[in-house]
């Protein structure tokens, strides 16, 4: 029997083996569900495989299940925390579910364990640039470039964010690269087309901008933004046909920005103002002691009914202290960050884009560009969500259209956000 044993312990650690290549198998082909029962199985025998609860953590990620993807991401580092790929994704799962300094956290571990993990590069370029270090992005994407210069949709990425820097020139070689080596959609013509707009070449302008709307008929940006430079060479029959097509899309006119008319709109209660274009309808929901919050939309809104497309809803919340046990003006902001946070949660798709931190008429201030798809079937939106906080007052604010015209009414609401003011 001795001479069985060692035979016996070899057999059932092959078998072992296989049960965790099986279910690696699995997941490379997407069966999760499957790769999932297996890796239990696994780690009940061997509770130390770290490489099993990595896999588990990645099941999880790709079902989209960010805590449970972090419950056994965190096991495996634990099992291994040399483990740089464990690191890497369990960034992507705090990404995931919005911890943007705890994914950070996990990048920095990647890549310092390996220095050469292009993907950890990129993916903490990636969490930079959604907290808005523009800087700090573009230099990750590069050195992310220099370990893998093979990777077009990279130098799109930085190509975008040069254009956020106004380094346009930059911003153009980036692009036009990411196309010739075969990254060719609608989205990276019209970024090609908004480098050139912004560096004042208005028919290279032109070109990119019809190249966008021939690969997606329907891309309302690149219609918007190629009206805008026909107007730039004065071609104003062609900019005329374009607005024409675009007020058929949306059942709406969208008057020029050069040419809207601006009108300031004041709650009764003169606690804040806003300017907007003057052809907008103005509704006053609450006037309260402690709250007001009014509706202001280019279209007329049948109270009757939820949906209301592209609208400005603006709050001012008075006796926070007393009402929530909350008055520094840093907390009002978080205590808004919080609820906002439960309030989406449950929706199909919520990410926030960008972040902007600044004062705003004597308010700290927090502005997010966000995008939301409250299921799988609706309409997604793109928006401007606003938290401004005072001693003791809280005013919030979202500013919002269909994803599909945001091209247009983004400029209304950077514009109207800088007109906001307090009493």
């Amino acid at each position: 029997m001795k001479i069985l044993l060692p035979l016996l312990l070899f057999i059932s650690i092959n078998l072992l083996s296989q049960s965790l290549q099986n279910s690696i198998n699995s997941y490379n082909n997407g069966d999760y569900k499957s790769a999932i029962i297996g890796l239990k199985k696994v780690v009940e025998k061997e509770p130390n495989n770290s490489k099993a609860y990595y896999y588990l953590g990645m099941c999880y990620l790709m079902q989209e299940d960010g805590d449970k993807a972090i419950e056994n991401l965190s096991l495996s580092i634990q099992k291994n925390n040399r483990f740089a790929d464990a690191y890497n994704s369990r960034g992507l799962a705090y990404g995931f579910i919005g911890d943007v300094q705890s994914s950070l956290g996990d990048f920095d571990r990647a890549i310092i364990i390996d220095p050469k993990f292009a993907e950890a590069y990129l993916n903490r370029a990636t969490a930079h640039s959604n907290i808005g270090n523009i800087r700090q992005a573009i230099e990750d994407f590069s050195e992310s470039l220099r370990l893998n210069p093979n990777n077009p949709s990279v130098f799109y990425q930085r190509g975008q964010l040069y254009l956020k820097e106004k380094n346009y020139n930059e911003a153009i070689k980036d692009i036009q690269h990411s196309i010739n080596v075969g990254f060719k959609n609608s989205d990276v013509y019209f970024e090609l087309g908004n480098s050139y707009y912004f560096s004042e070449q208005w028919r290279k302008a032109i070109e990119a901008y019809s190249e966008a709307i021939r690969l997606n008929p329907n891309n309302d940006k690149a219609l918007n933004n190629r009206a805008l430079s026909y107007d730039k060479i004065g071609a104003k029959n062609d900019a005329e046909k374009d607005r024409k097509t675009l007020e058929k899309m949306a059942g709406v006119k969208f008057t020029p920005f050069e040419k809207i008319k601006w009108k300031t709109y004041t709650s009764t209660d003169k606690s804040f103002s806003i300017q907007l274009p003057s052809d907008w309808f103005f509704y006053e929901i609450e006037k309260s002691v402690d709250r007001t919050e009014v509706l202001i939309t280019p279209v007329k809104w049948d109270k009757k009914s939820a949906t209301i497309m592209t609208s400005a809803n603006l709050v001012m919340n008075r006796n926070m202290e007393a009402l929530y046990g909350v008055s520094d003006q840093s907390l009002l902001i978080d205590f808004w960050s919080n609820s906002n946070a439960s309030n989406t949660e449950n929706y199909f798709k919520y990410t926030v884009g960008s972040q902007q931190i600044k004062m705003l008429d004597g308010f700290y201030a927090k502005i997010f560009r966000t995008y939301r798809q409250v299921d799988d079937k609706s309409m997604p939106y793109e928006s401007y969500e606003i938290a401004a906080a005072t001693d003791n007052t809280l005013f919030y604010g979202y500013l919002q259209s269909p994803d599909t015209q945001w091209g247009y009414y983004e400029k209304i609401f950077e514009k109207a956000i800088k007109t906001l003011k307090f009493q």
